[in-house]
């Protein structure tokens, strides 16, 4: 859940079957209504959630792509998610929230690149 400070409003998700839909209630006691919906196939295994920019224009959030996982912006007045990184084939997963700097230029995130290898443990249990 996300919580826009300028704007009073209130951005949540709810799964509806196989997608999630990102839901924005302005006021955040008013009515909600449909904002974005996102493929569950798309969010991490460990969602980090969504943060606001601090002027309240972008909802940003990590979404898997094949492979990666990226770093995605929706404009919270609408309009197309606009994509923030691009590892390309690089196993990255995003390990902790995503932030913002203080003047809203700048997205951080901790980033961690992952390989898997197969070993066999032989003669272990005896």
């Amino acid at each position: 859940m996300a919580v826009a400070s300028k704007s009073s409003a209130i951005y949540y998700s709810t799964r509806v079957s196989t997608q999630s839909e990102i839901r924005k209630a302005q006021p955040e006691n008013g009515p909600a209504r449909p904002f974005a919906y996102v493929a569950q196939s798309r969010i991490p295994l460990m969602p980090q959630g969504y943060v606001l920019s601090p002027d309240d224009r972008w909802l940003t959030m990590p979404l898997k792509d094949a492979g990666t996982t990226n770093i995605w912006a929706l404009p919270t007045d609408g309009g197309p998610a606009r994509q923030l990184t691009d590892f390309g084939h690089r196993p990255i997963l995003i390990a902790r929230q995503v932030s913002w700097s203080p003047d809203g230029k700048f997205v951080y995130a901790a980033v961690v690149e992952t390989d898997a290898d197969i070993v066999l443990l032989d003669g272990m249990l005896r």
